[in-house]
């Protein structure tokens, strides 16, 4: 079964890499994710419903996704 992983790390982390190339031949969804590089305009949305549950976005200058579409978080720093 594919998971879609979110790896919070730094760029130059070469551990996070590697396993983030394992871990798409294998078939999984993998996103290395850089909080250094957040910019100053970063924001992060929750929403709360009977409906839809919990939801959360992570939203900057460069890209939007949905925290809560992903199977696994890695926390690397």
């Amino acid at each position: 079964m594919s998971k879609r992983i979110l790896i919070s790390t730094s760029p130059q982390d070469t551990d996070s890499i590697i396993v983030g190339l394992r871990l798409r031949e294998i078939g999984h969804t993998v996103l290395r994710w850089f909080p250094s590089e957040l910019g100053a305009t970063t924001r992060m949305s929750y929403n709360i419903s009977n409906a839809s549950g919990f939801r959360s976005k992570l939203i900057d200058d460069r890209d939007a996704f949905d925290l809560t579409s992903f199977d696994v978080l890695w926390n690397r720093r």
